[in-house]
């Protein structure tokens, strides 16, 4: 459900050694970029909100730093750059999920030092009660609960890093704690002197009972402690992706589970079943795995992950921290790393996933990512500032620009949100709800004119009348692309003499739109589906959607991987479907297709 744009009614508060709008006599110098930058905590909890546009400008108002913050179920964490003993002014705007303003405010602030000091900017649209708040701390802070063997005993304890994640220690007489739900005042501090408190509650209920334990630190701000919630409830899985011939899904704790064929150790682990493919005349044994499992957890790795998917015969993640993590086959380089020597088993193809690092001069700092797309033989990532790398075949300069295989930034002035990439071509879309694409144009995947040279990074949204008003996804395939913009509903382009655009569905918000292989690679045909109104849609590229017999609303994840597709529900449980099975791509433990969505197993 999306909030309409409204007029901001703001509310700006700030705590300790934080300065506002500076007097004259103790003005800012006369520009902030001659100061000394340092990083600081950049979190918040935004309800109704999936994306934060963020400025830090100098006193001339030009940028000095900012980025796209994704919110995971109205949350984030990341890092700012902030200038040291200048004002500054920060600007946060909420977008809903179709990159429309639903709320904003600007603070003029300055940090005296990082040991101090918090700048706290509320969000509040003009209709109604406050969305939250974002905070620019020099610390993480944290209410988490402690293990206990009394029963009905709870405790919880506050804790703090700072921007590289060392353990702060926080005088004691600067936390105050308070329990507002059940409310209970008879809580006292542990024994063990830390900043941990506990209280007794009778035994609880733990699916139904949600204590509410609150720290406030002086000259930071007050944090919502953790809620205690029984597992049971947050089992199951929050975002799925099918690759050709398997399928990774996200769990609600943050864990990734694969499924499907592994002959290219797409799997992210190795697996000792053999499943049998038949084809005319011939019937072969590959690696598989039917049944879902965790993939392996390399060494440096929290193996916690926000986003995730699948490309080909390989899979990349995005973990907690926002770096990036591949396995699968690498024979182009898609996992972000070179081979050394060809014959290299462990190079070509990986169990195990491996970081991605961004080449770059002495004391560069690796970008934060917030999502990846996996194509046929390559992979692109938008960073936090809304920059997009890739890496992989370059065959087409899907990368952005003619080069080797190694991860660069695309060469672009564009803000992006979103990025999808297929097999010879890559499309964005930017802040502005505009849609970026590059590569080769051969199947007319980027533009509708039968040419097949080199596109470089641009919009294509003037080749495209169907697109009207912003376009908020886009999915690009082998054979074509589609985009989603909130007045022409989703249209699809390639593969055609024309090559003009075909709408597909005139649906004005979708909440996810995917395009894959529906037939074998020889067959240029793709399905594409889409979310709308908790309903998943999928039909073919170049016809039209429908809703997915035997399937129900509450979708609100979908995907499409070689001849299937699958979907996640908001209450966690994943289903998949279609006409081919023969490696357990569809997750529930066997080898026989089914047409009508199945259960997934696990986790």
């Amino acid at each position: 459900m999306f909030r309409p744009k409204s007029t901001l009614r703001s509310l700006v508060i700030l705590a300790g050694a934080l300065c506002v709008a500076q007097s004259a006599s103790s003005g800012p110098p006369a520009s902030a970029k001659e100061a000394e930058f340092r990083r600081f905590v950049f979190s918040g909890s935004v309800q109704g909100a999936a994306t934060l546009d963020v400025l830090v400008e100098d006193d001339a108002g030009q940028p000095l730093d900012g980025g796209l913050y994704e919110l995971k179920d109205g949350v984030f964490e990341s890092t700012l750059s902030y200038p040291i003993g200048v004002a500054a002014r920060l600007h946060v705007k909420a977008l809903d999920r179709k990159g429309e303003l639903i709320a904003e405010n600007s603070v003029l602030a300055s940090f005296d030092g990082t040991n101090a000091g918090a700048s706290v900017v509320s969000l509040e649209p003009g209709d109604g009660g406050p969305l939250g708040t974002v905070v620019v701390s020099p610390w993480s802070l944290k209410v988490a609960p402690l293990d206990s063997d009394e029963p009905g005993l709870l405790r919880y304890e506050l804790r703090a890093q700072d921007v590289d994640g060392r353990v702060v220690e926080i005088p004691t007489e600067n936390v105050s704690w308070s329990v507002t739900y059940p409310e209970k005042t008879d809580w006292s501090p542990c024994k063990s002197g830390a900043n941990c408190i506990e209280f007794r509650l009778p035994l609880i209920d733990k699916s139904t009972s949600r204590p509410e334990v609150v720290a406030c630190v002086r000259n930071q701000t007050c944090l919502v402690g953790a809620t205690v919630i029984d597992p049971s409830r947050v089992a199951g899985y929050s975002a799925i992706s099918a690759g050709h011939e398997h399928a990774c899904a996200l769990t609600r704790d943050s864990r990734i589970f694969c499924w499907g064929r592994n002959q290219n150790q797409e799997l992210g682990r190795v697996t000792s079943e053999l499943c049998r493919f038949p084809s005319p005349g011939l019937t072969s044994l590959f690696a598989c795995g039917p049944t879902p499992h965790e993939i392996n957890c390399p060494a440096g790795s929290s193996c916690r992950y926000k986003a995730l998917d699948a490309g080909l015969n390989h899979t990349c993640a995005v973990d907690l921290a926002g770096a990036i993590w591949c396995w699968g086959m690498n024979d182009m380089g898609q996992l972000g790393f070179a081979c050394a020597q060809v014959t290299d088993p462990d190079c070509l193809a990986t169990a195990t996933p491996r970081k991605v690092i961004i080449p770059g001069p002495r004391g560069f700092t690796q970008p934060t990512f917030w999502s990846v797309s996996a194509g046929e033989a390559h992979t692109c990532a938008v960073s936090t500032v809304g920059s997009v790398f890739c890496w992989g075949e370059n065959s087409s300069q899907q990368l952005g620009s003619p080069g080797g295989r190694e991860p660069r930034v695309v060469p672009s002035s564009s803000r992006y949100l979103w990025v999808s990439t297929g097999s010879l071509q890559t499309c964005a879309v930017t802040s502005a709800g505009d849609l970026d694409c590059w590569g080769t144009n051969l199947g007319n995947v980027i533009v509708p004119t039968f040419r097949s040279d080199v596109i470089p990074p641009s919009s294509v949204r003037a080749n495209h009348p169907g697109l009207v008003g912003r376009v908020s996804r886009v999915a690009a395939g082998r054979f074509g692309t589609c985009a989603h913009s909130d007045g022409g509903g989703i249209v699809c382009w390639g593969d055609t003499i024309t090559g003009t655009d075909h709408p597909v569905s005139a649906a004005s918000v979708v909440a996810d739109l995917e395009l894959g292989a529906s037939a074998p690679l020889l067959l240029s045909t793709d399905n594409v589906c889409a979310i709308s109104s908790d309903l998943v849609l999928c039909g073919a590229r170049l016809g039209s959607v429908a809703q997915v017999a035997g399937s129900t609303s509450g979708f609100f994840d979908t995907t499409v991987g070689g001849r299937f597709e699958c979907g996640v529900k908001s209450g966690g449980e994943a289903f998949c479907w279609g006409d081919h099975n023969e490696f357990g791509q569809l997750g529930d433990g066997g080898t026989t297709f089914h047409k009508t969505p199945g259960r997934v197993l696990g986790p």
